[in-house]
Parts: structure tokens; C-alpha cells; sequence
């Protein structure tokens, strides 16, 4: 949340217990060969501290504090173990994502339904984005229809961007391209880049999306934040994210040829299809369809079309922007 100089962030539909569980977004660790006699950290998901015995690692989630500490220093007398309780409390006791949810000054939080507030807010938006479940739950399928992205579109600033997590498994290759043609049809430029196994970013916007490298290097190199934050991810160049990047406009397009539009009347059909072929084989698609999204469309990296100063990904850029002000009234 601090990487760039936001103004406001509105959170849409959140569960109150991401709230809470926003103070674990955060991992430290630190070497340790064993643990003492007497000293066991099972893990689980309710445990802030746990050990990888095969990693012979430390793990702890969220922010330590003084209290904490004390309590795990006092659990042995061991050496190692008490020199890895303090590197782990020198590590873990400030996060840059601490209680991100919790930021009075520029998050405001909104229990609402997120797909009718945007209908009716009159602002407009740098950024909007959407972590919507798997759309075969009910009520999740009309967050990937025409309709719902024409309002994203209507609420985005000129220069404005709308990213989407979307994911592969548990979905059949047709549906998969539903979405991808209705998420083009929708936007005048789109990327798509890739994010862990079988998730991707889909990112649109009303203008051409570049990726500026000598501007966000300079963001990069005055930024340890977001120096930190790529490192976690283990990229040393704020150039090397364009690794991420899979397909532009024209890729969309020919993944998507002959696909169905799904749109809010037939968004019944998303969830009630993918849901029983998740029922029937789970996650078994999933590489097959990775590799169909990557095989053949993404393009070669000699394809990326300098512009200015810019690389231009295809005809779009992925832009660095921040969250709308308050007293936003308009576009551009």
C-alpha cells in the first residue's frame, strides 16, 4: 500500500476477516539448523511461527512484537535458537504491509456489494481492481459479463486501468475463452500477464498501455519499498516484470476466436457449467490449459515495439498510477 503516493484506496465487498488477516501478509525467516529440546512449532494456519525442518528455516507471519518475543526467547536457553528469535524479531517486527486494511488516512473500507457501488458512485477511478472468487459461486459469474466490465470502463479516468485476477483450472477451454473474448471485446487495449501457476492478471484500459522503463526505474531506485516488494518476488530490474507478460490485444483475439460473449443474462451458464466440471475433475485442466494460453500466443520478446521512451507491449502499457482522489468528479 506505500509503494506509490496514493491518495485514497477504497475497498469494495471485503470480508471482515481479511481485515485481521491482513497482519499476516507478511513472512520473515531465518536459518536454524534444529530446534531445541522441548521446542516445537507445528505451523498450521492459525500459527504465526512454524519450522521447515527441510529447510531447516524459521518461519514467522505478520509483525513480532516485544511481548512475543519475550515469549518465544523464553522457551530455551539454546543459543542458536535464541540468536534466530532475535533475527527473526529484527526482521519481523516492521512490515510494509502491517495492517494495510487499517490505514484511516487512505483506506476507506466498504462492506457493499462492489459490483452495484461502482454502478452508482458518481467518481472516476486511476485504478480499479478486482479479486473476484472462482465464477462458479453463485453470484461471482456477473464479475466477468460485458455489462459489468462496460461500468468498470464508464469509471476509469481516461489514462485510468482495470486488472482482473483470473485463473485456469477447473475451467474448460471454452469458458476460459468466453471470458478472455468478452474481457477484449470490452476494453480498447488489454494485456494479459502471468502470475502463479494458473493465475493471470487481466489488465484494460482506454488507452495504449507502455511500459515506460526510465520512469519506472526511477520509481524503483527511489522506492525500497517496492525495491523490497520485486525482490520477494526474486526480480533485481524493475525491467524484469515484463517476464510476467503473455498476450497482447491481437494474442486476446486469436485465443479467443469464436467464443461466446458472456453477458448478464447468460452468466447463469459460466457458474453452472464450470461448476460441474469442477465437481467432476478439479484442477486437471490446469496445465493443459496454461500451456494452451502460453503456446503460440505469447509473443516473442523481439515483437515488444519500442515507442519514446516507452516499451510498448503490443498496443498497450501496463502504467504505474494511483488510486482516485476523493474530490474526483470526472475522466481525464
Amino acid at each position: 500500500m506505500a509503494t506509490f503516493p496514493l491518495k485514497e484506496i477504497e475497498v469494495l465487498e471485503i470480508e471482515p476477516a481479511m481485515i485481521e488477516a491482513s497482519k499476516f501478509f507478511n513472512r520473515a525467516s531465518v536459518n536454524l539448523d534444529k530446534l531445541p529440546p522441548g521446542v516445537n512449532f507445528t505451523g498450521g494456519e492459525s500459527s504465526r511461527i512454524s519450522y521447515d525442518a527441510k529447510e531447516r528455516l524459521l518461519v514467522y507471519k505478520g509483525v513480532m512484537g516485544d511481548d512475543e518475543r519475550s515469549r518465544l526467547m523464553k522457551l530455551s536457553e539454546d543459543q542458536d535458537y535464541r540468536g534466530a528469535i532475535d533475527t527473526l524479531f529484527r526482521r519481523a517486527r516492521n512490515s510494509r504491509h502491517q495492517n494495510v486494511l487499517e490505514d484511516k488516512k487512505r483506506v476507506r473500507v466498504i462492506p457493499t456489494d462492489g459490483r452495484n457501488y461502482i454502478l452508482a458512485t458518481p467518481k472516476y477511478y486511476d485504478v480499479i481492481a478486482a479479486e473476484p472468487s472462482n465464477p462458479w459461486i453463485a453470484g461471482i459469474a456477473n464479475l466477468y459479463t460485458r455489462e459489468f466490465y462496460q461500468v468498470i470502463k464508464s469509471k476509469l479516468k481516461d489514462d485510468g486501468i482495470f486488472a482482473q485476477w483470473f485463473h485456469n483450472y477447473s475451467m474448460s477451454p471454452d469458458d476460459l475463452r468466453m471470458v478472455f473474448r468478452t474481457f477484449v471485446e470490452a476494453f480498447p487495449y488489454v494485456s494479459l500477464w502471468s502470475m502463479k501457476e494458473s493465475d493471470f492478471l487481466l489488465v484494460g484500459s482506454k488507452r495504449e498501455q507502455v511500459f515506460d522503463y526510465a520512469a519506472l526505474k526511477k520509481i524503483y531506485d527511489n522506492n525500497p519499498t517496492l525495491r523490497s516488494d520485486l525482490e520477494y518476488l526474486g526480480l533485481s530490474d524493475i525491467y524484469a516484470v515484463q517476464g510476467f507478460y503473455r498476450m497482447n490485444r491481437d494474442s486476446f483475439l486469436a485465443f479467443s476466436k469464436g467464443a461466446d460473449i458472456n453477458t448478464d443474462a447468460l452468466s447463469y451458464r459460466l457458474t453452472a457449467v464450470v461448476k460441474i466440471k469442477a465437481a467432476a475433475d478439479s484442477r486437471s485442466d490446469a496445465p493443459l490449459l496454461y500451456g494452451a494460453v502460453l503456446s503460440g500466443q505469447r509473443e516473442p520478446e523481439s515483437s515488444l515495439e519500442r515507442s519514446g521512451t516507452g516499451d510498448s507491449i503490443g498496443p498497450h502499457k501496463p502504467e504505474v498510477l494511483s488510486a482516485t482522489d476523493e474530490n474526483s468528479s470526472g475522466p481525464g
